[in-house]
């Protein structure tokens, strides 16, 4: 191995620790009788030391080189790891994005789908709802950001339960979990009050009621009477213009008013059971909670307009199937709901018709093809409303 060749062939074949040892002894070896040359030297050298001190910076160099092609090695085992990583992933192993390692998982991967979108998801991104409905983190996102500007969806829930929000905060953004725990107060209050200032209108907690009086978050803003939800004064209410205007108006178009969070309200369709956004149930026709009057529980009018607008939708009662005149469906789709207004929506079946467009009845939503009617009073609702709004 006289040729420098020879050396770079040995070094080649040889795996990367016995190159490196291989060319540490050289080094050693050539340190011992070629000594480094001093900064300032000058002048001609004897041609052997020369020749040792070239032969010593190509040793130096084929160590750099022995140095990258462990490096190298070494990116290329953590590559062929971590692709037999990717491999186990799909029999039984999971990656942990915190400790940035895979683990093995103790069952294999089982995906689970969504009530809300209807696909497919990890059983560490779902939740499973006290009615065994599944939801995703983006359906429970969606659903709780939604539910603090829509009361309907408030609390959010799924088939008449509750979500556990300890069970489901984990799946919940901070963000959202920091606005919806502000949200939620003002959200549970039936009587709210608010900053009379219509520049301010802040929600004012309960905590912050002293008498009569509500005092706002800005200091600046004062005190709003928690009875008519003007500035606070002394002694009775003032009249309030804007809301005998309201009151004359409700009167008139026969709406009726909350006992609980003194909304007004208006019967669409059904029975006269109303059930609030606030979740109080009352009397459409005297305003007192439900079933502790002596109002009939439907209007006949609104009873035959329901049961024509079943018929026209091509949704007949059973018994009135054979019947061919329209009249005669009319009378017995009024005389089914008679016999079922009171509905707890329960039992739904799928309607499909191609081409058709159908629209919820709840939110007013419209959807193609596809949609939901309950088989007791033939309300027809979204999947959202079906679950989270009922």
């Amino acid at each position: 191995m006289d040729e420098w060749g020879d050396w770079q062939d040995v070094l080649n074949r040889a795996d990367v620790d016995t190159a490196r040892l291989i060319v540490q002894l050289q080094l050693e070896d050539i340190g011992a009788v070629v000594p480094d040359i001093p900064p300032r030297a000058r002048g001609p050298q004897p041609d052997d030391l020369v020749a040792g001190r070239v032969y010593k910076n190509e040793l130096k160099r084929c160590e750099a080189d022995v140095s990258s092609r462990k490096l190298g090695e070494e990116l290329e085992d953590d590559d062929n790891s971590f692709e037999g990583s990717m491999e186990a992933a799909a029999f039984g192993w999971k990656y942990d994005e915190y400790k940035n390692t895979i683990e093995r998982v103790p069952e294999p991967v089982k995906l689970i789908a969504c009530t809300g979108c209807a696909d497919d998801h990890h059983a560490d991104n779902i939740s499973q709802m006290p009615c065994s409905h599944y939801y995703c983190r983006d359906c429970l996102e969606n659903l709780y950001t939604s539910s603090m500007t829509d009361e309907t969806l408030f609390p959010p829930r799924c088939c008449h339960q509750e979500f556990p929000y300890d069970l489901v905060k984990r799946l919940l953004t901070q963000r959202c979990r920091s606005k919806f725990g502000q949200k939620r107060i003002e959200l549970e209050t039936k009587d709210r009050t608010y900053c009379y200032i219509a520049t301010c209108s802040a929600f004012i907690k309960p905590d912050n009621y002293v008498g009569s009086g509500a005092l706002c978050p800005q200091p600046e803003h004062g005190w709003t009477c928690i009875k008519c939800k003007n500035a606070y004064h002394l002694g009775e209410c003032p009249r309030d213009e804007t809301m005998d205007v309201l009151m004359a108006t409700a009167e008139e178009q026969q709406w009726q008013r909350c006992f609980g969070c003194r909304r007004v309200v208006e019967l669409k369709l059904g029975c006269n059971h109303i059930t609030c956004v606030c979740k109080s149930e009352f009397c459409y026709v005297c305003g007192k909670p439900w079933k502790t009057c002596n109002c009939l529980q439907w209007d006949e009018a609104r009873l035959f307009e329901r049961a024509a607008a079943i018929v026209d939708n091509g949704h007949v009662p059973p018994a009135g199937y054979q019947l061919q005149g329209r009249e005669q469906q009319v009378a017995a789709a009024a005389e089914h709901l008679r016999e079922h207004h009171e509905c707890d929506h329960e039992r739904f079946r799928g309607i499909r018709e191609q081409g058709r467009e159908y629209q919820c009845e709840t939110c007013n939503e419209t959807y193609r093809t596809w949609i939901y009617q309950c088989r007791q009073c033939w309300i027809t609702i979204c999947n959202r409303c079906r679950h989270n709004r009922l």
